[in-house]
């Protein structure tokens, strides 16, 4: 935990965020951003309330978000966590940066959500990881991941909302393997696919 910042993505999410800020309020202050995408709700005053930092970023998209998170860490690892997220705790995180090792730059928690609750993983993200041979992971487009810093930011990545299948690829690529950690007690908001 003491090499690790969190970043917390966040459009619109003021309903939300709480139950992630509160899941994690033991993580230091000067460790924990919350990167507000543009929200036109209080997700920027529910987390500055809560007393971490708050940076904006307009352009929208996930990536860009993390990314400017990303920056402004001083660690060498980052942790991306939704903000709406259920039951997550810092030991996932911790157990999560174990199973990481030294040669992976990137390892993901497995909440093991059913098809019905995570269509876009089920009917685009693994078919594509398919057919490039590449399907060897059970979270291709989770969001709770853990990354090197490094890796993340000198990647030129998509900024928009095809950036953690993009981080997957490149991780994949690069090392050809992404170490996952079941947490089967964390849940995220079911959200209608995007038309």
């Amino acid at each position: 935990m003491e090499n690790c910042t969190l970043v917390v993505p966040a459009l619109n999410e003021a309903n939300n965020i709480q139950q992630v800020l509160d899941a994690f309020r033991h993580w230091p202050r000067n460790r924990f951003v919350v990167v507000d995408n543009g929200s036109d709700d209080a997700t920027t005053a529910v987390a500055a309330d809560f007393g971490v930092v708050v940076l904006q970023e307009c352009r929208r998209g996930k990536g860009f978000a993390v990314v400017t998170g990303a920056k402004w860490a001083s660690t060498d690892y980052v942790f991306m966590c939704d903000a709406d997220i259920r039951g997550i705790t810092e030991s996932s995180v911790i157990d999560l940066m174990s199973a990481l090792g030294e040669r992976n730059p990137m390892g993901r928690l497995s909440i093991m959500r059913p098809p019905e609750n995570s269509q876009v993983t089920h009917l685009t993200a693994k078919p594509l990881l398919a057919v490039l041979g590449m399907d060897c992971v059970a979270e291709p487009i989770g969001g709770l991941t853990l990354v090197s810093r490094r890796f993340l930011v000198n990647r030129h990545l998509h900024g928009g909302w095809g950036f953690d299948i993009d981080l997957t690829i490149s991780t994949l690529r690069t090392t050809g393997k992404i170490p996952e950690v079941e947490a089967p007690g964390i849940s995220e908001r079911k959200k209608p696919p995007a038309l």
